[in-house]
């Protein structure tokens, strides 16, 4: 079917004018893609299987999911730049680490003790990484003048605050009571 000039320009009028279904505007949200990375990649970095080289496997593609989604994210604000920052950090350590476990030279005190420090900054990082997101998320909330809750990003730093606590006890098990 074919449209002279004016028959185009008035269709198109006609359809800015009027408001999109309802359902449309649910369906659609803005960056959803990219906060499904992140969550995504956050499951895949705390569910740890140590078999079929799954233990080395799942970390990596979640850190590479999170970096992913926080790149689209982080022009958002200051805190999900910061959100993006240590993610970088994050996944740099996960290089490092995987390198230096790929090495003959992977038992000896000094590449024992570089591990220690590579495990400690990707230990911190990882808990600035979710304060940085808890602040992110308070400020989206804000500029939507939204009323939600952000229990869950607290209840997420607490998670790996006693995560982290086990793990400095060597504590290995399944943990699905927490």
């Amino acid at each position: 079917m074919k449209y002279n000039e004016q028959e185009f320009d008035q269709m198109l009028t006609e359809s800015l004018l009027s408001p999109p279904p309802e359902d449309a505007l649910v369906r659609v949200i803005p960056l959803k893609q990219a906060m499904n990375y992140v969550l995504i990649g956050m499951v895949l970095c705390t569910v740890l299987l140590n078999f079929a080289g799954l233990n080395y496997l799942l970390p990596t593609i979640g850190s590479i999911l999170i970096l992913l989604g926080y790149r689209s994210l982080r022009l958002g604000n200051r805190w999900l730049y910061g959100c993006f920052v240590m993610e970088i950090i994050n996944v740099l350590t996960r290089i490092l680490l995987l390198i230096i476990g790929t090495t003959i030279y992977q038992n000896e005190i000094n590449i024992l003790e570089a591990q220690k420090v590579l495990l400690a900054i990707g230990a911190i990082s990882s808990y600035v990484q979710y304060f940085c997101l808890w602040r992110a998320l308070c400020i989206v909330r804000k500029k939507a003048s939204v009323k939600i809750s952000l229990k869950s990003v607290v209840a997420l730093f607490v998670f790996y605050v006693i995560l982290g606590v086990f793990a400095l006890m060597n504590y290995e098990g399944f943990l699905f009571l927490l």
